[in-house]
């Protein structure tokens, strides 16, 4: 049974990654293997086009998690910033 655990370890982070990539949208595409991706997206209504700025693949059961991990945080910004991990 996968389960979900809070990691207290330091998380590294390059300096390109530092200041992120924004995105205004994302959707979830089925993969192979259970498995799916994430993919955040730049888009403009007014060119009507939209980019792919960068793309994750995660177990479906992630998802979940992530979805939960995410209402947290709109609720309270009490898990703002936490890292869970997700473990089979």
């Amino acid at each position: 049974m996968a389960r979900v655990h809070l990691v207290e370890d330091s998380i590294d982070i390059s300096e390109e990654l530092l200041l992120g990539e924004f995105s205004n949208a994302f959707r979830v595409l089925p993969s192979t293997r259970g498995e799916c991706y994430l993919d955040f997206i730049l888009y403009s209504e007014g060119a009507r086009k939209a980019v792919v700025i960068q793309r994750v693949r995660v177990r479906q059961e992630f998802l979940a998690h992530v979805t939960s991990l995410m209402s947290e945080v709109l609720q309270d910004n009490q898990a703002l910033g936490s890292f869970f991990e997700f473990q089979r």
